[in-house]
């Protein structure tokens, strides 16, 4: 299984998929630089809140660059009609499914780390240099909600990078928004709980996570639980489907 994970890994972070999805990562850390520069002349803790601030507002790209990464995991192999060898090894469908969403959220996690090191280094210029450290509270629970839950709505859906789309930017934004218990269903208000936990929460976090209160371990039971129940979802449609 270990071999098929790297492959899908591979196919993941390479070409403009990752040039595309490494600059929507740091365009956060972009903005929250560019805060820094236009605003009052801040350093230490209020820096950092001014960085978090900024990164938090503009979540909408991790989202965006973790499902446009992780979306086409196993779908690609389908369309490019390389997942029917898979047919002709004695390997279970439950492993491929597994190998799937750990490639999607170790895809995702590639991309949590390349946005808090940008936040990491913004913050090293106002002696806020932790808060790259602590941003991964944020970054790495988002890596594991929206990659194994991307994998299987790419693979399920022709067209599952527009859905998981849709649900960035209308369903966690607009209907999160304006209807309180959407944002129970938020992969990004999920994770700023688990963050919230481990750092100060910067008012629109606090904003943007309501009605969801700050806990590291709910937060994280609801995103692993989550992961698990899409790669069982994956597998049983893996099991009573022809893979080609």
């Amino acid at each position: 299984m270990g071999t098929l994970v790297l492959h899908l890994l591979r196919a993941r972070l390479r070409g403009w998929r990752l040039v595309g999805a490494a600059a929507l990562v740091l365009f956060q850390p972009a903005v929250a630089m560019l805060s820094i520069l236009t605003g009052p002349s801040l350093t230490g803790d209020l820096a950092a809140e001014r960085i978090m601030t900024s990164v938090i507002g503009t979540g909408v790209f991790l989202g965006t660059a973790m499902v446009m990464m992780s979306a086409s995991t196993l779908r690609d192999e389908r369309d490019d009609h390389t997942i029917g060898y898979l047919a002709l090894t004695p390997m279970p469908r439950w492993k491929l499914a597994v190998a799937t969403a750990v490639a999607a959220v170790a895809a995702c996690i590639t991309l949590a780390l390349v946005s808090s090191i940008g936040i990491g280094i913004v913050g090293l210029l106002v002696g806020a240099g932790s808060v790259g450290i602590e941003s991964l509270a944020y970054t790495v629970p988002a890596a594991i909600g929206y990659g194994s839950v991307s994998a299987l709505v790419g693979y399920l859906a022709p067209r599952g990078l527009l859905v998981m789309l849709f649900y960035v930017f209308v369903w966690e934004g607009l209907a999160g928004t304006l209807v309180p218990l959407a944002g129970n269903t938020s992969l990004q208000r999920i994770s700023l709980s688990v963050y919230g936990a481990v750092a100060e929460l910067p008012n629109i976090g606090m904003e943007i996570m309501s009605p969801l209160v700050v806990g590291a371990g709910g937060g994280m039971a609801k995103l692993l639980v989550t992961a698990l129940v899409a790669t069982v979802v994956l597998w049983q449609f893996l099991a009573r489907r022809d893979l080609v």
